[in-house]
């Protein structure tokens, strides 16, 4: 799916890199709702089922702060690289 997304944005739409990244998000979302609707139907030990769920508040708080920094640390890195050019 992301090739040919990749061939019409960036090839027919001319969108170029921007057409590129968006094919690729588009990509993953499909292919993570895809997964989770399998999941859902399944008929094993590997069921997945929503109101079993919990989130942990001290795991969602270290996975925070890993993304910010890895945010931060990415925004840095795309302001020097448009400081040279």
């Amino acid at each position: 799916m992301n090739i040919l997304l990749d061939i019409v944005m960036v090839v027919e739409m001319k969108m170029g890199i921007a057409g590129a990244a968006l094919a690729t998000v588009i990509s993953q979302c499909v292919s993570a709702i895809l997964v989770t609707w399998s999941l859902t139907r399944a008929y094993d030990a590997m069921k997945l089922k929503f109101r079993e769920l919990r989130m942990d508040a001290r795991v969602l708080k270290k996975e925070l702060k890993i993304l910010f920094l890895q945010v931060n640390t990415s925004s840095m890195h795309l302001g020097t690289q448009s400081a040279k050019s």
